[in-house]
């Protein structure tokens, strides 16, 4: 089974400093740098709980094609969970 649906604990905070965007988790106390694509797919998974939503929304507002994006998403996702910045349930 893919799992869809996640959130996001409410230890993980968004920070701009400067021209940055990190995420800080206040639970490990780490930052984690974005670049312009994860600032990009984070702003959205902020925006929703259902990664099908997150692909739909990057889908229609960018010009990419839907195997990369799937491809890019599926990345960036397994490096939040890795690190507990994103929880996925059933």
């Amino acid at each position: 089974m893919i799992l869809k649906n996640y959130s996001i604990p409410h230890s993980v905070m968004l920070q701009c400093i400067d021209d940055e965007t990190l995420l800080f988790d206040s639970a490990t106390e780490l930052f984690f740098s974005l670049n312009e694509t994860g600032a990009m797919f984070w702003e959205s998974m902020s925006a929703h709980t259902n990664l099908d939503r997150v692909y739909e929304e990057l889908l229609e507002a960018y010009d990419v094609a839907p195997e990369q994006l799937e491809e890019d998403l599926g990345t960036f996702v397994g490096h939040l969970i890795d690190q507990g910045l994103v929880v996925f349930s059933e």
